[in-house]
C-alpha cells in the first residue's frame, strides 16, 4: 500500500497537478515523464494512496485496485480480461435533501443538465451519441443524499466515453438554451410518476416527517417548482413566517447548487474495463479526474426525520391499484457503519422468517395476510428506519389491530429469548457461501452500486460489506430491538375501501366533544381556533400539511382527512387511540409466548463443507440420457464451465388435459398456485440456503424446477 502526505494548499496543488498531467498526456505514459524536481513532483502525483488488498470472492476473476487522488476523489478500478462491456459510474454525495427550500427538484434538475454539453464537447448530445454508437447505454439517478451517473460501452470505446464523462465534472456548460427543455423533461418524469402508488405513498411519508426536516421536500421537482414559481415574485409561508421571495431563474439556482455541492472530496468513481489495472489507472489520471475541484465540502449528516411527536399515528391511504397493505415504520439510526456486525440483520431474519412458528405462518393460517417482510434501510446519512410490510387479504383488512398485536407478540418473543449466537452463525454462513460463490455481476450494475457505497464503505470492503459478518454483537441487537416498541411506530394502511375520504383540504378536528371544521383555502392561509390549530405551510414551493402537535397529543379523537398536494393521494391521519396503543404495548412487554409462535429450528440445508466434488472425467457439450422408458426420460448435463456449487433440476410433467381449453389452463394454474403456497413453511429453510422451487404451467403440462439461483443478501 502506497501512502504519501501532501503539504501544499489545495489551490497550489490543483495548479501543479494540472501541469504535470499536461506533460503526461503528451508523453503517453506516466512512467515515461521526466520530472525536473523528482522529490517534489513525486509528492505531487495525483495518486495519494493505492489499495490493492480488496476483499473478493474465491471465484471472482476480476482484479481490483482502489485509489485516493490528491483532490480526495475515491476511485475503484476493475480489470476483467473476459469482459465484453466496459463501464463507469461516478457518485456525488448530495441529493434532493440538499435542495434549497425555495426551489424543489434542483438536485434532480442538475442531474439532467450535466448531460447537455461541456466546454470540451459543447454539442448537447455528444456524450449520449458516442455511447449509443458504441453499443452502450447511459443513465443517472438522484436519491435522498446521492446522485449517481453511469454508462457502459463496448470495451475498446472506454477511453473515449470516459473522456466525455469526465468533462461533466470539469467544465459543464449548463447551456441556457437547454434549461426550459430539461425543465419540461423533469416535469414529464414527474407526470409519469403521478399514477405510481410507490411515489404517491412515499410523498405522504415525507410530508409526515418532522416539521422543517429536509426529508419533507419534494425531491423530483416539476415545471411548477423549477420554473413557474421561481420566476414569479410570490409570498410563501414557512415555519409560521410569511416571506417574500424575489423572482429568480432556474439556471441561476442550478449554478449555485452545483457550485456549492459538486466537489471532488464528495465524489467516488468506479471504472471497469478489459484493460490492465495500470492502464485503467493511467486513463483516470490522464483524462483529468484528478483536476476536479476540491471545494472541501462537508457532507451533511441528518438528524432523525421522525421523532416522538411523529410516532403514535396511523394513515389510511387510497391507492390507484386495487391493493391492501400495512406498512409499519420504526425510526432507527443509520447503521451503515455497522456492516461488519449487521445487528439489525438478526432482527430482520427472525421477524421475516416464513417457516413453522413464525408470525407470518400464523397470520397466513388465520387467512389475514399473503406476504410479510421486515428489514432496516438507511434513508440518508444519519437516519434510517425499520420497516415491516404486509400484504393483506380482504378479511385481514378488517383485523389490522389484531395483526399488529401479533407482530408485537413476535417481537416480544425475540426479545425474551435474547440473541442466539447459533442463529447469528447460521446467517453468517449463509452470507459467506453466497459471497464466495456469487454470480458475476454486470459491469455497469456493479460500478453503479459500488460508486454510491464508496461514500460510506472503505474501499477494502466495498465488495464484501453486504455479505461478510466479522463479529457478533448481542448487546447492540438488544439495544436496537428497543426501537421496535409501539410508541416508536407509525403505520400506514392502504386500501380502496378508504376512497370515501372527505374532499380535498377539508380538515376536521374533535376536542372535548366540539367539532371544528376548516376549509384550507390556500397555502398562505393559517387557520387558528381556541380549540385547535391546523396549518398548511410551504416547504419549498409545495404546500405540505403539518398537523397540530400539542393539541393532537391531548386527544384520542384527533382525525384529519385530505389530499396530498403533489400527487393528489387521498388519505387520513389519526392518532392511535390510547386503548389500542396500550394493547400493543402489553403485547410488546409480554414475557409469555403464545404457543403458535417459536424461534426457527436449525436449518439443515446450510452447507458445512464448501469444497466441491471432482467433476466427471467425461465431458460433453450435450446432455446425456440416463433413463428412457415408457414412464420417463432422464437427462444429465455436467457443468464444465462456471465451476459453482449450483444445480438445476427440472421435472416436466406432460399432460394433454392442461392445455385442452382456457378453463383447463385456469384450473391447473390455480391448483399449482395452491400447491406452491402450501409448501411455504417447508420450503423456507431450503430457500434461505439458496434452494428455490418454481412451478410453471405450460400448454403441454407442468414444469417444476428446483435450483440455487438466489443469494441470501438479496432475499433478505
Amino acid at each position: 500500500m502506497l501512502s504519501r502526505t501532501l503539504h501544499f494548499s489545495q489551490q497550489t496543488r490543483n495548479l501543479l497537478y494540472s501541469r504535470v498531467l499536461i506533460v503526461e498526456s503528451y508523453s503517453g505514459s506516466v512512467s515515461s515523464v521526466r520530472r525536473p524536481f523528482s522529490s517534489s513532483v513525486q509528492m505531487l502525483s495525483p495518486i495519494v494512496q493505492r489499495i490493492d488488498d480488496i476483499v473478493k470472492s474465491r471465484v471472482d476473476k476480476r482484479e481490483y485496485r482502489g485509489l485516493l487522488l490528491a483532490n480526495e476523489l475515491k476511485v475503484l478500478l476493475m480489470s476483467d480480461p473476459e469482459a465484453d462491456k466496459a463501464a463507469a459510474a461516478l457518485s456525488v454525495q448530495c441529493g434532493h435533501l440538499n435542495d434549497p427550500w425555495e426551489v424543489s427538484g434542483v438536485a434532480h434538475f442538475c442531474e439532467h443538465m450535466l448531460f447537455l454539453g461541456t466546454e470540451k464537447y459543447p454539442e448537447e448530445n455528444e456524450y449520449s451519441k458516442f455511447v449509443t454508437a458504441n453499443a452502450g447505454s447511459t443513465n443517472a439517478y438522484t436519491s435522498s443524499d446521492v446522485t449517481n451517473y453511469h454508462f457502459d460501452v463496448k470495451t475498446d470505446a472506454l477511453e473515449g466515453a470516459l473522456d466525455r464523462f469526465a468533462q461533466f465534472f470539469l467544465t459543464p456548460k449548463f447551456t441556457e438554451g437547454a434549461t426550459d427543455r430539461e425543465v419540461n423533461a423533469v416535469d414529464s418524469e414527474h407526470s409519469n410518476n403521478l399514477g405510481n402508488d410507490a411515489w404517491r405513498f412515499l410523498q405522504i411519508d415525507r410530508n409526515l416527517s418532522k416539521r422543517g426536516h429536509p426529508y419533507g421536500k419534494f425531491g423530483t421537482g416539476n415545471k411548477q417548482t423549477l420554473m413557474i414559481d421561481t420566476k414569479a415574485k410570490i409570498t410563501r409561508p414557512r415555519f409560521n413566517k410569511c416571506c417574500e421571495v424575489q423572482g429568480i431563474e432556474a439556471r441561476d439556482v442550478l449554478l449555485d447548487f452545483h457550485k456549492k455541492h459538486y466537489s471532488s472530496n464528495t465524489m467516488a468513481l468506479v471504472v471497469s474495463g478489459k484493460n490492465q489495472l495500470d492502464e485503467l489507472e493511467e486513463m483516470v489520471c490522464k483524462l483529468g479526474f484528478a483536476d476536479i475541484e476540491n471545494k472541501s465540502v462537508t457532507p451533511v449528516v441528518y438528524d432523525q426525520a421522525y421523532g416522538p411527536e411523529e410516532c403514535g399515528r396511523f394513515v389510511q391511504a387510497v391507492p390507484i391499484k386495487d391493493m391492501r397493505t400495512i406498512s409499519m415504520s420504526f425510526p432507527m439510526p443509520d447503521l451503515t457503519n455497522e456492516y461488519k456486525t449487521n445487528p439489525c440483520g438478526y432482527l430482520s431474519h427472525l421477524l421475516g422468517h416464513e417457516g413453522e412458528g413464525s408470525v407470518m405462518s400464523h397470520l397466513k393460517a388465520r387467512g389475514w395476510i399473503s406476504s410479510f417482510s421486515a428489514g432496516h434501510r438507511t434513508i440518508a446519512a444519519g437516519f434510517g428506519e425499520f420497516k415491516i410490510s404486509i400484504d393483506l387479504t380482504i378479511d385481514g383488512l378488517e383485523h389490522t389491530d389484531d395483526i399488529l398485536t401479533e407482530v408485537f407478540q413476535a417481537i416480544a418473543m425475540i426479545r425474551a429469548a435474547g440473541p442466539q449466537q447459533w442463529i447469528h452463525e447460521e446467517v453468517r454462513k449463509l452470507r459467506s457461501v453466497d459471497f464466495e460463490f456469487k454470480d458475476k455481476e454486470g459491469p455497469m450494475k456493479l460500478a453503479t452500486s459500488a460508486a454510491s457505497a464508496l461514500h460510506r464503505i472503505p474501499i477494502k470492503d466495498i465488495l464484501s460489506s453486504e455479505y461478510l459478518l466479522d463479529s457478533y454483537d448481542p448487546e447492540r441487537m438488544m439495544e436496537l430491538s428497543e426501537y421496535l416498541r409501539p410508541s416508536n411506530m407509525w403505520y400506514r394502511v392502504v386500501a380502496k375501501k378508504f376512497e370515501n375520504l372527505p374532499d380535498l383540504q377539508k380538515v376536521q378536528y374533535q376536542k372535548r366533544g366540539v367539532w371544528c371544521n376548516f376549509e384550507l383555502r390556500s397555502a398562505c392561509d393559517v387557520h387558528r381556533s381556541t380549540s385547535a390549530s391546523i396549518e398548511v405551510v410551504a416547504e419549498g414551493n409545495i404546500p405540505l400539511f403539518k398537523w397540530p402537535v400539542a393539541h393532537e397529543l391531548e386527544s384520542d379523537n384527533f382525525s384529519s382527512a385530505s389530499k396530498e398536494p403533489i400527487y393528489g393521494t387521498s388519505f387520513s391521519l389519526s392518532r392511535i387511540p390510547s386503548t389500542t396503543l396500550d394493547r400493543f404495548e402489553e403485547a410488546f412487554a409480554s414475557l409469555k409466548t403464545p404457543p403458535y409462535l417459536a424461534l426457527p429450528t436449525p436449518n439443515p440445508y446450510i452447507p458445512e463443507r464448501l469444497s466441491q466434488k471432482a467433476e466427471s472425467s467425461v465431458q460433453s457439450k450435450h446432455p446425456t440420457m440416463l433413463r428412457d422408458d415408457r414412464w420417463s426420460r432422464v437427462w444429465f448435463k455436467q457443468d464444465d464451465e462456471f465451476n459453482r456449487p449450483k444445480a438445476v433440476v427440472k421435472l416436466s410433467i406432460t399432460s394433454p388435459y392442461v392445455g385442452l381449453d382456457p378453463m383447463s389452463m385456469a384450473i391447473t394454474a390455480i391448483a399449482m398456485n395452491l400447491f406452491h403456497d402450501s409448501l411455504t413453511e417447508f420450503a423456507y429453510n431450503p430457500e434461505l440456503a439458496g434452494l428455490t422451487h418454481q412451478v410453471d404451467v405450460m400448454n403441454s403440462g407442468v414444469d417444476i424446477k428446483v435450483r440455487r439461483p438466489l443469494e441470501y443478501g438479496k432475499r433478505k
